[in-house]
């Protein structure tokens, strides 16, 4: 088997299976952090910088106010909560006032059911006769909208048959002219 010579020039086989690195960047070391001398500053007292501010500026500084510490708070304890003794009741009259309260339930039911269906189908009247004016304003003015279309076709017509006879009689006249002129330089 015959070997194949390698490519020379960009596009070798060697450098395409070995795409180039470029060498990685020399690491600097961290230098040490040296500490910041300590320095004692003079004590001064408020009452001297506000004579400063005072004497300097010519605005008077207010004097330093202690804040008040807040007062504890005593919250009172509940007191213990005593349930309420049932109520005794005799049967018949507890029954007798469920039967009472049930039926005037149902009868404002009833009551509250048919004022919803009386409602309800006086909104459909409405309904009913706000489409039908609707649909009477709509085809008054579809109407409206012919007769302003009939009218102002009507108008251009007679403006343009107008127009029609006032272009042709000046071609008439001008035909005219032209014939007389004709005429005259011919000398009949």
């Amino acid at each position: 088997m015959a070997r194949t010579p390698k490519k020379k020039g960009p596009f070798r086989d060697d450098r395409i299976s070995q795409p180039a690195t470029p060498p990685p960047p020399a690491v600097r070391q961290p230098e040490p952090i040296k500490e910041a001398p300590v320095v004692e500053a003079p004590v001064v007292e408020t009452v001297e910088v506000a004579r400063v501010f005072e004497t300097i500026l010519n605005i008077p500084m207010p004097m330093p106010v202690p804040i008040p510490t807040p007062m504890p708070v005593q919250i009172p304890m509940p007191m213990p909560v005593q349930m309420p003794m049932p109520i005794q009741m005799p049967k018949e009259v507890f029954v007798g006032n469920l039967t009472n309260d049930m039926t005037k339930l149902r009868a404002e039911i009833d009551s509250a059911r048919s004022q919803r269906n009386a409602l309800m189908a006086s909104a459909r009247k409405e309904a009913a006769t706000r489409h039908e004016s609707v649909n009477e304003m709509m085809s008054s003015f579809r109407q409206s909208r012919l007769d302003a279309f009939q009218q102002a076709q009507a108008e251009r017509g007679k403006f343009l048959k107008g127009l029609r006879n006032a272009v042709s009689k000046l071609q008439r006249d001008l035909s005219a002219d032209l014939a007389g002129a004709g005429r005259i330089f011919r000398g009949a």
